[in-house]
């Protein structure tokens, strides 16, 4: 049983996989995929086809895209560290816009 399958809650898995690999901290795709990678098993994916993923994914069977998603964003506020670059840059850019409505006003 691997150190994924072991860990019970949905968080505490995602916090793994940003705490392991810095480049699903920018990109949900890559999280989702690499979240349903690891849900699903890497022998289980290699003996099935793209309709039974799919399928799997529409009877619920597979954590929710969202709520991994919203955690992934969750556990980004709370932790600075496992931000990734375009979190920082987009509250860089906040700032700025702040700054010129202040200064307007």
């Amino acid at each position: 049983m691997s150190i994924f399958e072991q860990m019970k809650k949905t968080k505490d898995r995602i916090e793994k996989l940003l705490e392991s690999n810095p480049k699903l901290r920018d990109c949900d795709y890559k999280l989702i995929a690499t979240y349903i990678y690891h849900e699903v098993g890497k022998e289980k994916l290699l003996n099935m086809n793209g309709l039974d993923l799919l399928t799997m994914l529409s009877k619920g069977e597979l954590t929710n895209t969202e709520t991994i998603r919203r955690v992934r964003a969750k556990i980004q506020e709370d932790r600075k560290d496992l931000r990734g670059d375009s979190y920082k840059k987009r509250g860089e850019s906040g700032d700025d816009i702040s700054n010129r409505i202040n200064e307007e006003l």
